[in-house]
């Protein structure tokens, strides 16, 4: 290696030898002057190889022809001035906000700025989700781009014929995904070919990627992987065929538990359910992914086996069944002696259904209840992750009406306002502030603390509409005596809602 030349020479010294060849033929590479003396020569290779190894190793030369770039003009390419905004965030400042500029563009049918694109699409690999927010944004110049680097040809949508039979894993399984979105007939017929080749951990993900377009096509190699001994294929398996409409499985699953339902009528009273946990283990169960050794904090294994099945049951059913609307069902399950079996069977249910009624009823119901110790320990949060927007913007609005003032910090509305995949209505927006201003006014002793609220404050600033700038900046309490502790956490929330409507004006 040169540098241990580099290295030999510095410790004999050039007084008392040549430069070795190695050296100089180096020096003459560098460019360096061949009439200074050769102390200074070994100097000039020795530092400039120090950079070189400094900054990793020599880029690999592309020696194929690169692919035709065809017409890679962008003509709605992103604006200098809104470039200017972009450049701000990805060096740091504020970048949460990216995923928000990216929208902006799509919107605007706009492009990114092409020096931008290698990055980006790099960050695409180690986050997918990041691929679906920016492909849109891409452009013709990030769709010739893509073809160049081996690594990021999965999201150019072109796939060699053999893709499927002599693939990498990571090659074929988005292969599958690109399938199920052009063509899920052709994908579970690719996939049912090679099914008993397939090694355990493949077959786990190549499963999960057929929730893309899931219909009721699939329904039969799924009832067909039910009967695999590995419980958790299994489980997939039967949470996947539960959400296909008129499938086989979730009527299995409701025999059962009428055995083990009763709705007893009573005088002048309201109906309540009688629970019978089920006493036998059948093998069936086990085949529908049910597991047998699963064990309930509050009421073993037997309240476990109820639960699970309670959740591969479409909600649907028990308004039909009960005969009663989502919010006078949640009533019945709560009038039971296993009520919190029973919630927390629907709230499960919910999570795997996305009923959007049912979601509402049970979340109120909570936001209502929560402080009883009853309900502490129901599990609301992986319902809180898959809330769609309109149904948290409802909720908040018709809670802060109901319950204006000081929002503690375990409240449910203070979980709710923290999640960050919402924007929030412009109702709910003026809402909160106004909230919050009127306590500022009122707090008299509660300069510091208050963390909560400081952070609500904060995602505020992310959630609320930038258009609605000039109303929210003003009515703040200025003279009041908590204004000195809360002034930076105010001016902070301002100053974001400012750069997000300076950001999008800048668009067009």
């Amino acid at each position: 290696m040169i540098w241990q030349d580099i290295v030999k020479a510095a410790l004999i010294g050039t007084g008392r030898a040549n430069l070795p060849p190695v050296v100089t033929q180096a020096s003459k590479a560098l460019g360096i002057d061949q009439s200074l003396p050769p102390e200074t020569q070994l100097l000039h290779v020795a530092t400039a190889y120090a950079q070189m190894y400094k900054a990793g190793k020599e880029a690999i030369q592309w020696t194929e022809a690169l692919p035709d770039p065809g017409d890679t003009s962008d003509a709605n390419v992103c604006p200098p001035e809104a470039t200017r905004f972009l450049y701000r965030i990805l060096g740091g400042e504020y970048e949460e906000l990216l995923p928000e500029f990216i929208q902006n563009l799509v919107d605007r049918q706009k492009s990114l700025p092409p020096e931008t694109l290698p990055d980006l699409l790099q960050q695409a690999l180690n986050k997918k989700e990041f691929w679906a927010q920016i492909k849109g944004a891409v452009g013709k110049r990030g769709q010739w781009l893509v073809q160049l680097n081996p690594a990021w040809q999965a999201f150019s949508n072109r796939y060699r014929d053999d893709i499927w039979e002599t693939g990498l894993f990571a090659d074929r399984l988005a292969y599958l995904r690109h399938l199920r979105q052009q063509n899920p007939r052709l994908a579970i017929e690719y996939l049912n070919d090679t099914w008993e080749q397939e090694g355990h951990k493949d077959r786990l993900k190549f499963i999960q990627a057929l929730e893309i377009n899931l219909g009721k096509e699939d329904e039969a190699f799924l009832e067909n992987c039910l009967d695999i001994r590995r419980k958790d294929l299994r489980r997939i398996c039967s949470r996947l065929l539960a959400t296909i409409p008129d499938a086989a499985l979730p009527k299995r699953i409701i025999a059962q538990l009428d055995e083990l339902i009763e709705v007893k009528k009573r005088s002048g009273k309201k109906e309540k359910l009688l629970i019978s946990l089920p006493d036998t283990w059948e093998a069936s169960m086990a085949r529908d992914g049910i597991d047998p050794i699963k064990k309930w904090p509050k009421g073993g294994v037997k309240a476990s086996r109820f639960l699970q099945m309670m959740t591969l049951v479409p909600p649907k059913h028990w308004e039909r069944m009960l005969e009663q609307s989502p919010e006078e069902a949640v009533g019945t399950f709560v009038r039971s002696e296993w009520s919190s079996l029973l919630m927390q069977s629907a709230l499960d249910a919910c999570c795997l259904h996305l009923d959007a009624d049912w979601m509402k009823a049970l979340l109120t119901f909570w936001i209502d209840n929560h402080h009883k110790e009853r309900w502490e320990d129901l599990k609301v949060q992986p319902l809180l992750k898959v809330l769609p927007s309109h149904l948290l913007n409802e909720l908040l609005i018709e809670t802060l009406q109901k319950s204006p003032g000081y929002i503690e910090a375990e409240a449910p509305i203070a979980q709710l306002l923290k999640l960050q995949d919402h924007l929030w209505e412009d109702r709910l927006s003026m809402l909160f502030i106004k909230n919050l201003q009127q306590w500022l006014e009122k707090d008299q002793n509660r300069h510091w603390g208050q963390w909560h609220l400081r952070e609500l404050l904060k995602n505020a600033a992310f959630r609320c509409s930038p258009e609605l700038y000039d109303y929210l900046h003003q009515r703040w309490p200025r003279n009041a005596a908590a204004w000195s502790g809360w002034q930076d956490e105010i001016d902070d929330f301002l100053r974001i809602l400012w750069f997000r409507k300076q950001m999008k004006a800048s668009l067009g």
